[in-house]
């Protein structure tokens, strides 16, 4: 788990989560009101909502009327969570049953982590390598 989330507030615009994203060179950027969750956005929600053919470059007015979305048009607000004790077999079948890349940790209400499918490979790879030795 990530314990150091990069998060963005509700009231922001799809703008500066995308420069979030590309700073931060992360996928799942959790959606939080005062700390509360109130969501997710994922490369795979900002295609969705606006796929890269659908913006010409030349145009400066799709451009920037794309930037300054609010959020909740494009984040999945449905977010799928776990507790910080939770175990990773868990989070394996999330992972696959509900083809999501990424399930936020929350804790009395507030987001405190986020588990990425690679958090997960990752522990699986250590996990392998102790028992292999």
């Amino acid at each position: 788990m990530t314990r150091d989330v990069v998060s963005i507030e509700l009231t922001s615009r799809l703008g500066a989560a995308l420069q979030l994203l590309r700073e931060h060179d992360i996928r799942h950027l959790p959606v939080v009101e005062e700390g509360s969750l109130r969501g997710i956005l994922s490369d795979r929600d900002i295609r969705t909502y606006r796929p890269p053919d659908a913006l010409v470059e030349d145009n400066v007015v799709a451009s920037i009327e794309l930037l300054d979305t609010p959020l909740w048009r494009v984040m999945t607000d449905e977010v799928l969570t776990a507790g910080p004790e939770e175990s990773i077999d868990r989070a394996l079948d999330l992972f696959v049953d509900r083809r999501v890349g990424a399930i936020c940790v929350v804790e009395d209400g507030l987001l405190v982590g986020i588990v990425s499918y690679i958090d997960a490979l990752r522990a699986l790879r250590e996990e392998r390598r102790a028992s292999a030795t």
